[in-house]
């Protein structure tokens, strides 16, 4: 129901754009996957899926460098790999780099070798969604929209 309701979502949106040109349009993307990837960022260090739900936490580390029983918080430094980018049709928020396959693994619930010095050792992650639209991110978009497309002469 998710996909099919954002879908529905995206032509309303692409209704109320067609009275920009291809550089505001551009602009206004640009500025958009700014401010969803700072969302999104936040969330994720907050461990928090778009939903609201809160991730699955992680497991008891034996041996992690942080004080032995103390489970430290997930996805810390994977916000800084976050690249927001915009075109005249639309804008993505997307992973760089390395980044981008450990946020798949863990997205998607995959499986990987957390060791590098034992590959053959192989982790399933639980998924635990790292980007998305909530519900509160459909309300700021449609605002964003409503105040660029306000400002437009006609």
């Amino acid at each position: 129901a998710m996909s099919r309701d954002l879908l529905v979502f995206e032509q309303y949106i692409e209704g109320m754009l067609t009275a920009l040109s291809a550089g505001q349009r551009r602009l206004f993307f640009s500025r958009l996957a700014r401010e969803l990837a700072r969302v999104n960022a936040t969330r994720m260090r907050a461990n928090v899926s778009p939903d609201g739900q809160a991730f699955e936490p992680r497991k008891p580390q034996t041996r992690l460098r942080a004080k032995r029983g103390r489970v430290r918080a997930m996805f810390q430094k994977l916000p800084k790999s976050l690249k927001p980018s915009a075109t005249e049709s639309g804008l993505e928020i997307s992973f760089s780099g390395r980044a981008a396959q450990i946020a798949e693994v863990h997205h998607y619930g995959k499986e990987d070798a957390p060791n590098r010095l034992r590959p053959t050792w192989r982790v399933r992650y639980p998924a635990r969604e790292l980007i998305g639209i909530s519900e509160l991110d459909q309300t700021l978009i449609v605002e964003r929209i409503i105040e660029q497309v306000s400002t437009v002469k006609i």
